[in-house]
């Protein structure tokens, strides 16, 4: 059930295309997602979507990018023994797709599950392919959180990878482990035992 849902939401992602600076299609259906969950969001000035699900304990930022590298068209992707390819009039589109997807389906199961977390603040950053503009415009001041966790593609094809970051005022990290990308102070890999119940991902590939 869980994987069939992943997979549908992820190739629901890969069909809206969204190159640096033009991710207002992709913005707009996880808007449109996040509200079929009950969450309302908005848009910083940065062009950020951000959202908030309430909890308790200390908050936690999640975050994931919303472009991809050029040509990013919106396309179908083939699925082959369980595998996601791009239809080869594009590329794939799963960085940072598949991050995004990590990310609804833990808000997904948080709620249908009403399994104890902490505070959530859920960031899908613009122009990361570009320089990481909207993760390093972003003020996570006005809320309140200084931890995250950011998922992205890494190394592998088809693994998505998840990193947590200490936010130094409002920068997060990148999850990749490349120190010309890093821009917070400091970053480890998630551990086993970090406080969220409802995934606790370091490494989940997409078969």
């Amino acid at each position: 059930m869980y994987a069939d849902r992943l997979t549908s939401t992820l190739i629901e992602l890969i069909r809206i295309p969204s190159t640096s600076g033009h991710e207002e299609k992709i913005r707009a259906h996880l808007a449109h997602y996040l509200a079929s969950l009950g969450l309302t969001t908005q848009i910083d000035g940065s062009g950020n979507l951000v959202s908030t699900l309430a909890g308790e304990g200390v908050p936690i930022l999640l975050n994931a990018h919303m472009d991809r590298v050029p040509p990013g068209l919106g396309h179908q992707p083939i699925v082959r023994n369980g595998v996601l390819y791009s239809d080869g009039t594009t590329n794939l589109g799963a960085d940072d797709a598949a991050g995004m997807v990590i990310i609804l389906e833990v808000v997904r199961r948080t709620i249908e599950q009403q399994l104890p977390h902490p505070p959530l603040v859920i960031v899908f950053t613009v122009q990361e392919e570009a320089g990481m503009c909207g993760a390093s415009n972003f003020d996570s001041v006005p809320w309140q959180v200084t931890d995250g966790i950011v998922f992205d593609n890494a190394y592998e094809a088809g693994l998505s990878r998840a990193s947590y970051a200490v936010l130094s005022h409002l920068r997060c990290a990148d999850s990749t482990n490349k120190p010309s990308r890093v821009l917070s102070s400091r970053q480890r890999s998630v551990s086993a035992d970090r406080q969220l119940s409802a995934s606790r991902p370091t490494r989940v590939v997409m078969r």
